[in-house]
């Protein structure tokens, strides 16, 4: 599962295609926006991260550091997406997603706490010049 994947070989995704023009939408709670299918990442990988949003607070704390690394980090899975925390939040009426997200969270709760902590401080030091990152 791709939370595993982050646990053992760190937060790379440099092998992503570019996501589709399609995509460049603002995305918001009540937007029917479709842009899951130009995704340049699964959607298995963005309910990872988005499981780690929802845990790394609790196994840190609460820290700006984490937030900034946290929507850098969902930059670079969806360049295209102009606010892709809200896009996130716009798959949470999702399905398929809802399935994905599921199963992400079931794997963090089998990962050990120690792992956990060290994806969220991979998060946490989420380079701000990151290739994918830069303009």
């Amino acid at each position: 599962m791709a939370f595993v994947v982050l646990c053992t070989g760190g937060i790379t995704f440099a092998n992503a295609a570019p996501a589709s023009n399609a995509a460049s939408h603002t995305a918001s709670k009540g937007d029917k926006v479709e842009f899951k299918s130009s995704l340049p990442v699964t959607q298995e990988e963005i309910a990872a991260v988005d499981v780690l949003g929802e845990i790394c607070p609790k196994l840190i704390g609460n820290n700006k550091k984490f937030d900034a690394g946290y929507e850098r980090l969902l930059k670079d899975l969806m360049p295209n997406i102009d606010q892709p925390v809200l896009a996130l939040k716009a798959l949470a009426d999702d399905a398929e997603y809802q399935g994905k997200l599921k199963e992400a969270r079931e794997d963090a709760n089998r990962a050990s706490v120690q792992d956990n902590r060290e994806v969220c401080q991979d998060i946490l030091n989420y380079p701000a010049n990151s290739k994918k990152t830069k303009k």
